[in-house]
Parts: C-alpha cells; sequence; structure tokens
C-alpha cells in the first residue's frame, strides 16, 4: 500500500450533509403489546392527526406514503423496537410489496433507521426494457438514538409545553379500547407533539452552537464525531486497516470487580468527573501509520505491543486485562501470572511499576497528539455551567459518545427488506414468505480508528488504578470506587465525586449490589427514599424496586440462595429481528425470565472471609 492510498478521517469544512432538517413525529397504541388500536402523526406542516382503529398502521402509511409526502423524515422514541415492527408488518401487504422496498440501519438490536423506497420503472436504453430503481421516500427515524432516555424523563428535562402524560395501560385491551379511546387521544397527542418539541429543542441547540444539524446525525455518537471533525479536528489521522485486527485485541471495557462482598463499619461511594472525557484530555493519542518493530521498548516508543507479562502473587489489585472465556462467556479479568497478550504501551508502563516483568515481543509505534484536548476543554466548562438541560444534555452527550465511534467494526450486518435482487442474499428466516434478506458488508468509513479506542478505555482503567490502589475497596465499576479511604473530592475534570456515604453493604456480582446508606450520605433523594439501594442488571428497575430490599438481598446472599429473585412476564414484546429468529413474525411476544443462578467468578473467594483474591493464570498464548 503506498502512503498515497491510505484513507484519512479528514476535518470537515462547509459539508453539505451537515444541515438543519424538519421532520416529523408518530407513535403507536396498542393492546397487548401486539394489537394496534390508535396511531398519532403530527407534522408541523400539517398539524396533528390520529388514526383509530385496528386498520390505524396502514391508514397512517396510505397517507404517508402519497407523492407529496416523499422526502419525509419521521421520528418515533424507541421505534426500533417497537413501533417499526408494525410498519414491516404491514409491508407482508401484496399492495405494498408491489410498489415498495425497505432498508434497515440496525446497531446493537436497534433498528436506529428504516427506509421505506418506492419502486420507479425507467426504460433502460440498452435492452430496450424498463427495469426498476428504487428511490428513497421516507426515513424513520429511532430518537433514543439521539437521546437515550425514556420520554417521560426527557420532555420533563427539557421543559417542553406537552409534557408526557400518564395513562394505565393495563386496564385496556382488544374488545374495551373503543371504551378508553377519549382517555387515549390527548396522551397520545403529548407523546407525538412532546417529542416533536425536544427534537426541535435538541437540534435548534446542536445547529446554533456547532452547525451539527441531524441531517447526517443519526445518533448521539454520530453527532459528536461530526462536531468533533467540524469544529476541532485540527489535522487528518490516516487509517492503519492492515493492523485493526491486532489493534482491536488490546480493545477492552472498563474495569468492574468486587474485592470484598460484605460492606460493615461504613465506606464511601465515589464517582469521577466525566472519567472518559478527563483521560481523552490531558492525555496523548496514537496518530501516523503505525511502524512494525521488534525493538519497541517502554521508554522511546508508544502504541500498541504484543507482549508476556509476568505479574507476581503478591499483587492484590494486578494492573492488565485479560480476555478469558469462562462458563461459555467472554469476561475481562485482572489476573497475577503469565499472560501473553497485545497491550497499549502506558499500560504496561503502569504494570512495570508496579513490580511486573515484561517482555516485548513486537509493537506498532505510533506518533502521539493531544488531539482532544481544546475538545473536551471546551465542551466540559459548558457542561457544568449549562443554563438548561438542553445545554447541558448536547454537552454531556457530546462529551461521552465520541470515542466510541473510532472502536466501531468493520464488519456489519446490512438487512433489505423486498430487495429488487437476491444476489448476494441470505434470508433472515427460513420461511420464504417473508422478503427480508441479510448480507455482510465491510464498512469503509473513515472514522474506524481502534488504537485510539483502545488507549481511552486504557487510560480509564489506568485512572481509576490509582483510586483502586492502596485504597481497601469494596467494588469498582468503570468510573466508581467504593472504599473506606477517604478520596479528595472536587467539581474538577477527572476527579472524584462523593455519591453515597455507606454504611452497610452486600455485592454479588458486577452490578448487582445492595446498600444502605447513613443520615448524613449526600445523596439527599436516596436518603428521603429510606437510605437503601439495590442495583441488578437484567432485572425490570420497576419489578426490583417493588420487590427486592436490601435486606433481602443481604440474607439471599448470606445463605446463598437467591430463588427469591425471580422475575417472570408473560407476552414481553419481542424486538423485530428477536421475533424474526423465533417466529418468523415481525410482531410477536415472548416470556421473560430473570433469576439468579451464577457465581462471582472474575476472582477468587478466600475461604473463610469476604475477601477475594486475583485469579492466577498461566497463559502463554492467544
Amino acid at each position: 500500500m503506498s502512503w498515497k492510498t491510505i484513507p484519512t478521517l479528514e476535518p470537515l469544512k462547509n459539508s453539505n450533509n451537515d444541515k438543519i432538517i424538519d421532520f416529523s413525529t408518530f407513535d403507536i397504541e396498542t393492546t397487548e403489546w401486539i394489537n394496534p388500536y390508535a396511531l398519532g402523526y403530527y407534522n408541523p406542516k400539517e398539524g396533528y392527526k390520529v388514526f383509530i382503529g385496528t386498520n390505524c398502521v396502514d391508514e397512517f402509511m396510505q397517507h404517508i406514503l402519497r407523492r407529496k409526502s416523499r422526502g419525509l423524515t419521521i421520528y418515533a422514541h424507541n421505534g426500533g423496537k417497537f413501533d417499526f415492527s408494525f410498519l414491516l408488518r404491514q409491508m407482508m401487504n401484496k399492495d405494498y410489496l408491489k410498489k415498495y422496498s425497505a432498508d434497515i440501519i440496525r446497531a446493537a438490536g436497534r433498528i436506529i433507521e428504516l427506509r421505506i423506497n418506492f419502486i420507479e420503472w425507467v426504460l433502460d436504453t440498452e435492452t430496450g426494457k424498463k427495469k426498476p430503481t428504487y428511490r428513497t421516500a421516507i426515513r424513520f427515524r429511532d430518537s433514543v438514538s439521539l437521546l437515550p432516555f425514556s420520554l417521560e424523563k426527557i420532555t420533563k428535562s427539557y421543559g417542553v409545553e406537552h409534557a408526557k402524560g400518564e395513562i394505565d395501560h393495563t386496564k385496556i385491551t382488544k374488545d374495551n379500547w373503543k371504551e378508553h379511546i377519549e382517555e387515549v387521544k390527548p396522551y397520545l397527542y403529548h407523546d407525538c407533539k412532546g417529542l416533536h418539541e425536544v427534537l426541535v429543542k435538541h437540534q435548534n441547540y446542536s445547529w446554533h452552537k456547532w452547525k451539527i444539524g441531524f441531517e447526517s446525525a443519526l445518533t448521539g455518537p454520530s453527532k459528536a464525531l461530526r462536531n468533533y471533525r467540524r469544529n476541532f479536528m485540527k489535522a487528518p489521522i490516516v487509517q492503519y486497516p492492515h493492523y485493526e485486527d491486532v489493534i482491536r485485541r488490546s480493545y477492552c471495557g472498563g474495569r468492574t470487580e468486587i474485592f470484598q462482598h460484605y460492606l460493615t463499619g461504613g465506606a464511601y461511594y465515589y464517582d469521577v468527573n466525566s472519567l472518559y472525557p478527563s483521560v481523552m484530555k490531558g492525555n496523548p493519542y496514537p496518530v501516523g501509520y503505525p511502524i512494525k518493530t521488534h525493538d519497541f521498548n517502554l521508554k522511546d516508543n508508544f502504541g500498541i505491543c504484543k507482549a508476556t507479562v509476568d505479574i507476581p502473587k503478591s499483587l492484590d489489585i494486578p494492573p492488565l486485562p485479560y480476555k478469558q472465556i469462562i462458563n461459555k462467556q467472554t469476561k475481562l479479568l485482572f489476573p497475577t501470572g503469565k499472560l501473553k497478550g497485545w497491550f497499549t504501551s502506558p499500560e504496561l508502563i503502569l504494570a512495570k511499576e508496579q513490580g511486573c516483568k515484561i517482555n516485548i515481543d513486537v509493537g506498532l509505534d505510533f506518533k502521539k497528539d493531544y488531539i482532544f484536548d481544546d475538545y473536551v476543554g471546551t465542551i466540559y466548562p459548558i457542561k457544568e455551567n449549562a443554563k438548561d438541560n438542553v445545554e447541558k444534555t448536547n454537552a454531556k452527550g457530546d462529551l461521552n459518545m465520541l470515542y466510541g465511534k473510532f472502536g466501531q467494526r468493520r464488519d456489519r450486518e446490512q438487512f433489505i427488506f423486498n430487495p429488487k435482487e437476491l444476489k448476494g442474499l441470505t434470508p433472515l428466516t427460513l420461511d420464504d414468505s417473508i422478503p427480508i434478506y441479510s448480507k455482510k458488508v465491510v464498512s469503509k468509513s473513515k472514522h474506524i480508528l481502534p488504537a485510539i479506542a483502545s488507549f481511552v478505555t486504557s487510560y480509564s482503567r489506568i485512572a481509576i488504578y490509582g483510586f483502586l490502589k492502596d485504597s481497601d475497596p469494596y467494588y469498582c465499576d468503570t468510573d466508581s470506587v467504593i472504599t473506606k479511604k477517604k478520596i479528595r473530592t472536587s467539581t474538577k475534570l477527572g476527579d472524584m465525586k462523593l455519591e453515597h456515604h455507606i454504611k452497610e453493604g452486600v455485592f454479588i456480582l458486577p452490578k448487582m449490589y445492595a446498600f444502605r446508606c447513613f443520615k448524613d450520605c449526600p445523596d439527599k433523594d436516596h436518603v428521603k427514599k429510606g437510605f437503601d439501594s439495590v442495583k441488578i442488571k437484567g432485572f425490570p428497575r420497576t419489578f426490583v424496586k417493588e420487590n427486592v430490599t436490601f435486606e433481602m438481598l443481604k440474607d439471599c446472599f448470606m445463605k446463598g440462595n437467591f430463588s427469591r429473585i425471580d422475575y417472570r412476564e408473560k407476552g414481553k414484546f419481542t424486538t423485530v429481528f428477536e421475533s424474526l429468529r423465533r417466529t418468523h413474525k415481525f410482531v410477536s411476544t415472548n416470556e421473560f425470565k430473570r433469576s439468579i443462578k451464577s457465581k462471582y467468578d472474575k476472582r477468587t473467594l478466600i475461604e473463610g472471609t469476604f475477601r477475594t483474591k486475583p485469579l492466577h493464570i498461566d497463559e502463554t498464548f492467544i
């Protein structure tokens, strides 16, 4: 590959894609999750329209797929996991199959954009025959991808005129919905109008502050990336496609560990002020095309290394991350022993400082640059001094959502509904009557720079290690630490803030814990609610809040029996891709089950105590 052909990520200068757009909103009301009976649609030019009855989705689509409506962008909050499923189901009607196709952009199980294309038959001058041409008619987008909050929370936070209301959906059935329709109508109107008001405020701020509109910003991370490239990026950054796969081996997430299962006598729960933005500012990042070298040394070189590291057993809190499959799941461990893998040079320097022996086999040597200093240095004060929640939410999103774009994978799956040809496509279900297909594509996006993403998370682990070391911690989770040690606090970027003063706590699994606070806990809302905090990942929050107490979780842990914590929900809505896999339908429900069966396996329990010690591993190959 010559230097002229190496792709680069360039700063954006007056991009035509960065423009403000008009948009509409819609929302569907259903009984038993799968039976639509009302659909609200707000278009600022047409006003509000409501479609009532079991045929409401078809009537809505007939309305918006008119020629004069082509080019619309329409948002639904959580549409990618709910509302869009009904649109796709409606397109199975033969009248739609004759006229329309669809492209689906998916991210993490959610449809972030559904493009409905209309078919035009044009004359092929070479063959003299007509052939189909597909043009985008409507773009449906999920606003959760921009604002990952509940509609109730964001309408109240943004202070819009039409905040989300309340209604008891459980009393409305497929047999009695007509009796409740007059109550549903204003609720539905507020959902549509309130969402529109939120998005107008969100886009207007982004446009007037940074000249970033919604045209090319499908998600919060893509909006943050465009802001960075347009307003802060100083110089191009070259890609390194030949080395991306090995660099990804060094890319790990945050540190989540239990050091002591039971806490008594008092401790402090600290959070880092904007951990990821704090390490993006003030640290150098890898830029330029990497030079592969077998003479890589930590004093003179900077980058990603393949190294063999001997971590002494005496370290209770080892410094290096290591991925291992345990119980059929890939776990991020921090073990002692002999490891061989790919690491960032800053993390190897930390390991060396902690007494680890390091032998570097090969390294990728980068140039270094402080590429995020201006970005974070400008936006963090905006967040801290925001005049309202619109400004604060925009700033917080831009700070926290940028780095992940650099770590995106190139291999992705493209989904097509009712394609014009099947060559190279794979049916998504075994049922030939459902015309939805996928194909593997390789992204040519120039922002994919995994070394940058790897360094962000690496610096973050180094930062949290500084708080863990010599503090006799109980628990840590990416940007938080629970310890008896008092840590200096401030509002400064990267410093700690005290969240809770804990009286007693139990830590069972990562993101599964409960604690009780003293009356002087700084979280005053928490104190009002009775001093207890319970978190169980994977269980609905409402279930945990209403059914699980600190004493209950503590008792389950002490007895080693969690059978009392069991959740079952029949008829829970299934997202479109899961529904297709399970039932070969776009819309379906499924029984949702949650229970606690696993045991903590990222460290080893010291017999006769509540303390844990690191796993010891001797792996000399990867």
